[in-house]
């Protein structure tokens, strides 16, 4: 899957992008489910990361204090 596949499925099930970061929550979730190999979403992963998406400051927080 390339980029321009991946944003235009993100459309067609949600809306549109806000920015790269809703892209990243997008791929985590498609992996998660089934969706998309590891393969697939390490690709893409690198790609959405060049970009500069990163996840919240509050969810690594969440994450340590759990």
């Amino acid at each position: 899957m390339k980029m321009g596949e991946l944003i235009q499925w993100y459309v067609e099930r949600k809306n549109e992008p806000s920015n790269v970061d809703g892209l990243l929550d997008f791929i985590q979730q498609l992996y998660i489910h089934g969706t998309i190999p590891i393969q697939e979403y390490r690709t893409l992963f690198r790609e959405i990361d060049k970009l500069g998406a990163e996840k919240p400051e509050y969810y690594f927080e969440k994450q340590v204090s759990v």
